[in-house]
């Protein structure tokens, strides 16, 4: 008799349930409609849950669905914007654990493309920080803070992705990863990218390219010395790959050792060309020992690959010292290093290892007075 009971309870509930979804349909549907055409009514969360019946989820998907149309009802003009923040935000406020709205607009809000958009400057940037404000909420309900806590103060870098202890910190690790992008290339915050890319590093799921975004972006933060630091862990980190283990770990810390010291005094001073020269060849030396053959998309696996990366953030610094020692002394502005090595600013011009497709190199140049390095020509 109990079994039939609870049978029968649960035929009763299924057939309210469908009875109540097939009866709210048309009004999904109408509010579906009204937001695609009408976006300015959107609703509060704490409005909708009033009416959810505790179904939030479900509300959530129906609001998802009115974004996407939304986006695509406005796509040639990018007029989505307008309102798309607040669609996603009141999705990602019913359903917190649903991660794609987080990603969608890191990737829509802060992109611009100025042949088809009509936004002002002030519009353009409340897009990006809008995209910020979504990528932060994402990371404070799809990650675990004390883990992130622990990834940030951990100073190898190359244990970020290989101790169990720090992985996965986020259900999905493209949030931090798209938050990280846009803290660098549209607020030109390093240090946040920096952060941010090292979060997306700890998970399984995210591109093997997060870290190495965490070492630039903290070269490019000022932060050179950790830079470095970071580029020879994640050198000793690959040793299992390229069947080199004993020499790239040895090699990395030789590097350590030698890079290190142009960080040991007062970082306003000079670093001397002799002691660049004598990295470079420390480099040679390494690289010449484990004989790594360079192929197509295999230059992320390779040691010689980071130990490079680390000497041009030295490189970085050296020439940072001299050009403000330089401009100090003659009030003399320079766009690139050639130009300081001409005018006696440098007495030793870098040369980096790679060779580029069509005869590029890896130049040092000056941008809005800080010095960065590409592949160009001088």
């Amino acid at each position: 008799m109990k079994t039939i009971a609870i049978l029968c309870l649960v035929a009763v509930s299924v057939g309210f349930f469908r009875y109540a979804n097939e009866n709210a349909r048309p009004v999904h549907k109408a509010i579906e409609l009204r937001l695609v055409e009408h976006p300015e009514f959107i609703p509060q969360a704490n409005d909708v849950r009033l009416v959810s019946s505790g179904f939030d989820n479900l509300l959530a998907d129906f609001y998802w669905l009115s974004a996407i149309q939304y986006v695509g009802a406005n796509a040639l003009s990018a007029e989505y914007k307008r309102y798309l923040y607040e669609m996603l935000n009141l999705v990602t406020d019913l359903n917190p654990a649903f991660t794609t709205p987080y990603e969608v607009g890191l990737l829509l809000l802060p992109d611009i493309n100025p042949q088809v958009e009509h936004f002002t400057k002030t519009e353009q940037d409340k897009n990006v920080l809008k995209a910020v404000w979504l990528g932060e909420k994402g990371i404070k309900t799809s990650c675990d803070a004390e883990k992130i806590k622990n990834i940030l103060a951990e100073p190898e870098l190359a244990k970020v992705w290989t101790d169990p202890a720090y992985r996965n910190p986020c259900k999905n690790s493209m949030i931090p990863y798209y938050l990280a992008y846009v803290e660098y290339y549209n607020l030109k915050h390093a240090d946040k990218a920096s952060d941010y890319y090292r979060i997306a590093a700890a998970g399984e799921d995210a591109p093997t390219g997060a870290r190495i975004m965490s070492a630039i972006m903290k070269g490019k933060s000022g932060g050179r010395e950790k830079s470095i630091l970071m580029f020879l862990s994640i050198a000793e980190s690959l040793d299992a790959k390229n069947g080199k283990a004993d020499l790239c770990r040895q090699f990395s810390g030789e590097m350590r050792d030698i890079l290190v010291r142009a960080f040991a005094s007062d970082d306003q001073g000079e670093i001397p060309s002799q002691f660049i020269r004598q990295v470079e060849e420390a480099r040679k030396n390494a690289t010449a020992g484990l004989d790594e053959k360079v192929e197509a998309g295999n230059m992320d696996a390779m040691c010689t690959t980071y130990l490079g990366k680390a000497v041009r953030e030295l490189n970085l610094e050296y020439i940072t010292r001299k050009d403000r020692a330089f401009v100090a002394k003659t009030d003399k502005q320079v766009d690139d290093a050639k130009q300081l090595y001409e005018l006696g600013g440098i007495d030793y011009l870098p040369k980096d290892f790679q060779k580029l497709d069509g005869d590029l190199e890896i130049i040092y140049f000056k941008e809005d007075g800080v010095w960065d390095y590409a592949g160009g020509k001088y």
